[in-house]
């Protein structure tokens, strides 16, 4: 007959270690959740914006709308064609796509000084950002706050999500954008 008295020491030594192993990893990954959905919600703004400058070149013009909402970060591009008829008349007509480009959670900011200082980002808050390309050079126009001309050239986006923050930084005289 065997005798049964429970788990040694090494084997609950053993156990302990392995649940030590697991509980470190679930506690590094789940750190790394904000991380993502900061980096994903930066991709998806400099996507937007990019998909802005190529409208606003093969059509006659875009508007790239960024806002917070409740529910998220949306990003809203206005898109005005020309139609031109066969016999030299024509008309314009607007197109509007709305995206979900951030979680809840996520904050954007933006700024108009190339430094990038920190104490210079204004946060978008219930603000709408509007991003407009010029369409003979692909470059910036000014950019519009709740519909209004700013007389400044936007020269970053920075999207924060916890202790986590990607920048996205506009070139004026060429549309280009990177992320930091």
């Amino acid at each position: 007959m065997k005798d049964n008295r429970g788990l040694s020491l090494v084997e609950l030594i053993v156990v302990i270690a392995i649940l030590a192993v697991l509980a470190g990893a679930f506690i590094s990954l789940w750190g790394l959740v904000p991380k993502s959905k900061c980096y994903r919600c930066a991709e998806s703004v400099k996507k937007a914006v990019e998909g802005g400058r190529t409208d606003a070149i093969s059509f006659f013009s875009s508007t790239v709308i960024l806002e917070e909402r409740s529910n998220g970060i949306y990003a809203t591009t206005v898109t005005q064609r020309g139609i031109h008829a066969a016999d030299g008349t024509g008309s314009m007509s607007d197109t509007s796509i709305e995206k979900n480009v951030g979680k809840q959670g996520v904050k954007l900011s933006y700024t108009y000084d190339e430094t990038l200082a920190e104490d210079s980002f204004i946060e978008l808050g219930s603000s709408k950002l509007g991003i407009q390309y010029k369409r003979s050079t692909g470059s910036f126009s000014y950019p519009t706050i709740d519909g209004v001309e700013q007389s400044s050239y936007l020269a970053a986006i920075k999207v924060e999500c916890g202790n986590f923050v990607r920048i996205i930084k506009l070139t004026q005289l060429t549309g280009n954008t990177e992320l930091l």
